[in-house]
């Protein structure tokens, strides 16, 4: 049997968010003026690998509008009281980038257990002297009262040099049940992405944000105070102008630490810290100066390009133990040994309160080049490893991407490989786009997505069949993206899924998924 579903299509991009990966811009200079403004150091700082790979499944809507399947594995559900906490592992399929960095259960893949309330930061960290959440007041001058914010000029000179803030951080909740966005307003309000009813307050000392207490409607605390601290560093790596230009240490994500209800009865979440993880990721800037005569730009006189590697160390932390009033769960890793301390979740043990096993969850990988690796089979055994119920995975080939390095600029736009060769020292990645002054273009690379039927580039590694313990499978099948000029887009969405119920391939069942095209 055979089912269609019309879906929306997944990405409606303009070229306006290609500034994530490679920037240009334009400035005017009039004439006799022989000053030039320099680029500032635009720092966009991210959470850890592990915390990265649970905000993908906020970034991206797990539904039809996306295009993107829901894959979840539950593990367990510990058992309180009143109070409960389920395990589970997710996938995200949206293709794997090339600076994706493998978290704790393997590339695409989060591991479900507790929560985390994790900072994307620009520019500074909101809680910084200069940050957002203590001079919201003079960006929203400058933005609403341009003309008549008397400290202009002063502000986009702090701003240039790094010193000022200019936007807010992004922050994201992520635990069972609740997956939203939220930030400071310029007054210091918590403005919720989607608005719901949860109360989210920090907590400060000495100026800093130190605590993230969530409350719900029925009363459930959380406490998020365990810190991960993280700094970065962003280097001109421009030849000429080479050299640090700024570094700044914050803290990047608040783990949940404790639920309690409106009884007094209390889930404790237990972390430890192995070492640093250190990751870099790259960004190219392209200026070209014109001359101004009578209102108008003349021809280009002058092309700046500045390339950045913004350096994350991030003193990443790990879930040890939840401990319930009825259970204990141990997560058991080890260390891969890599330079970065890459640690490998290899097994979840379910205790009673009488310390007896009840439960072992293990995981199995497959190593993909240097630190990738993909989870091969999950195994959820009985107390003396009986009753073993296996789910196994298979992957699209993963041999063209798999060896190159995360800083590769053998990526598209979006950031996903595509088989071209742009590493040199040439490359750019910033587009080739309409110059709105004059006619023709700025110059670019071209970076445009592999969207050949046998090599598609985009799905390399991404799980292509589940096989659950009944003998089932569910296989997937993508095609890439395309955004409103009906052209191809980094990454892929789902064009089909064949679910087989391990007895009769008559029986299958395969769903198939149609996109419109945009006629204009």
């Amino acid at each position: 049997m055979k089912l269609k579903n019309c879906i929306l299509n997944k990405v409606n991009l303009s070229v306006i968010i290609l500034i994530f990966l490679g920037t240009s811009s334009l400035t005017c200079l009039a004439q006799g003026d022989d000053g030039l403004v320099s680029i500032s150091s635009f720092n966009v700082a991210f959470p850890s690998p592990n915390v990265a790979s649970l905000q993908k499944f906020s970034d991206i809507p797990m539904n039809y509008a996306s295009g993107i399947p829901n894959i979840s594995i539950p593990l367990h559900q510990a058992q309180g009281i009143k109070l409960e906490l389920p395990i589970s592992i997710s996938y995200n399929a949206s293709g794997i980038k090339v600076d994706e960095r493998t978290g704790l259960i393997g590339l695409g893949w989060a591991l479900n257990a507790g929560g985390v309330i994790s900072r994307t930061m620009y520019g500074l960290p909101d809680d910084d002297p200069d940050g957002y959440y203590y001079n919201g007041e003079d960006v929203y001058k400058y933005v609403n009262e341009y003309y008549t914010f008397s400290g202009r000029e002063h502000f986009e000179q702090l701003v240039i040099e790094g010193y000022q803030d200019s936007r807010p951080d992004v922050f994201n909740i992520n635990m069972p049940g609740i997956n939203i966005k939220f930030m400071f307003d310029k007054d210091g309000n918590v403005l919720q992405m989607p608005y719901s009813n949860l109360i989210v307050e920090p907590a400060f000392s000495n100026g800093k944000i130190v605590e993230w207490v969530v409350k719900d409607e029925s009363g459930i605390t959380y406490t998020f105070d365990v810190a991960e601290t993280s700094t970065v560093s962003t280097i001109n790596r421009s030849g000429t102008m080479g050299g640090m230009a700024s570094s700044h240490s914050y803290v990047s994500s608040w783990y949940l630490s404790e639920i309690k209800n409106y009884t007094g009865e209390i889930i404790t979440l237990d972390y430890t810290s192995t070492g640093s993880d250190v990751y870099t990721t790259n960004s190219h800037y392209r200026t070209n100066y014109y001359h101004a005569s009578g209102g108008s730009c003349e021809a280009q006189t002058m092309q700046f390009d500045t390339k950045w590697s913004t350096k994350n160390t991030t003193d990443t932390k790990f879930l040890n133990a939840i401990t319930t009033a009825q259970e204990k769960i141990i997560f058991n890793r080890t260390s891969l040994g890599y330079a970065n301390d890459n640690q490998s979740l290899n097994s979840i043990v379910i205790k009673n309160k009488d310390d007896a096993t009840k439960r072992t969850v293990s995981f199995g990988y497959e190593n993909q080049g240097v630190q990738r690796r993909l989870l091969d089979s999950v195994t959820i055994s009985g107390p003396a490893q009986t009753e073993n119920h296996v789910h196994a995975f298979d992957y699209y080939d993963y041999s063209a991407s798999s060896g190159i390095d995360y800083t590769s600029d053998n990526k598209d736009y979006w950031g996903y490989y595509n088989g071209a060769l742009n590493n040199d020292a040439t490359s750019t990645m910033v587009p080739e786009i309409p110059n709105p002054f004059l006619s023709g273009v700025i110059s670019g690379d071209d970076r445009e997505p592999d969207n050949s039927a046998n090599s598609m580039y985009a799905r390399e590694g991404s799980l292509k069949k589940i096989v659950y313990p009944t003998g089932g499978y569910a296989k997937f099948a993508y095609e890439p993206n395309i955004y409103s000029l009906n052209s191809f887009a980094g990454g892929i969405r789902i064009d089909s899924v064949i679910i087989h119920d391990g007895m009769n391939h008559q029986n299958d069942l395969v769903k198939t998924y149609e996109y419109p095209s945009y006629s204009g």
